[in-house]
């Protein structure tokens, strides 16, 4: 069953159809994930952020809509995948996800400034990519 993030009914299905397996819509996750990602950009030495929004939303999307049903797993591994990529760093993700799959940047993607490792916006993103409540 797929339904918004609501965490009544979330609860409801838990406990009335154990055997169910419940999904979120990803606008919702996206969105929300989203709005998280917008007020860590306002933080001091975070606004390198900013930049990286949409990219890191629609790499949610990607994560979702590219991975068999099923293969959970798969799309966590991508999704935490995008902490690196916006490193400038493109392999040596994990087992499940060792390397992203495009191509050489091009566009607006190429002239993005990187986040540097270890750095305050690097470890917020990484944070807030890696909560297991989205």
């Amino acid at each position: 069953m797929v339904t918004d993030r609501h965490r009544q009914i979330a609860k409801w299905l838990r406990e009335t159809y154990p055997h169910i397996e419940h999904l979120y819509v990803i606008w919702h996750v996206a969105k929300g994930f989203s709005k998280r990602l917008l007020a860590a950009s306002n933080e001091r030495e975070c606004q390198v952020l900013r930049p990286w929004i949409k990219s890191v939303s629609n790499h949610m999307y990607w994560c979702a809509v590219s991975t068999p049903s099923g293969q959970g797993a798969q799309i966590v591994a991508k999704w935490e995948s995008v902490v690196s990529h916006v490193q400038n760093i493109h392999t040596g993700h994990g087992d499940l996800f060792p390397s992203c799959i495009h191509g050489r940047l091009e566009g607006r993607e190429s002239h993005k400034k990187w986040l540097e490792p270890s750095s305050k916006a690097a470890v917020k993103l990484e944070t807030l990519v890696c909560n297991k409540t989205l």
